[in-house]
């Protein structure tokens, strides 16, 4: 009897596909594609402006997972450390946006 053995894949593999990465433009499609950041109060420009902020130039031009987790953990840290109830509010949706897009 011969039985397949299914390999198992992390969660997020789809996300940034088989690559291990996205290219900047991929990202910013995949950004684009979300059609729940509106519920998060993120709209089309809020979600652009927010990409060019978490994953600036100092990332370069490929993001790969572990990158993509570090912009999630910096935002809440930033998150923790507000100042105001309304900078918290808007860095901890930020990080469930990011979390939430790539299935973390």
């Amino acid at each position: 009897m011969d039985k397949k053995i299914d390999k198992i894949q992390p969660p997020n593999q789809d996300f940034f596909s088989k690559k291990g990465y996205l290219s900047r433009g991929e990202l910013s499609g995949k950004f684009r594609e979300a059609s729940f950041g509106y519920d998060m109060g993120l709209d089309r420009i809020k979600r652009e402006k927010m990409l060019k902020e978490v994953f600036g130039k100092e990332t370069g031009y490929y993001v790969d997972r572990s990158e993509f987790q570090k912009a999630v953990k910096k935002l809440q840290h930033q998150a923790f450390t507000a100042k105001t109830g309304k900078e918290k509010l808007e860095f901890e949706r930020r990080a469930r946006f990011l979390k939430k897009i790539a299935n973390l």
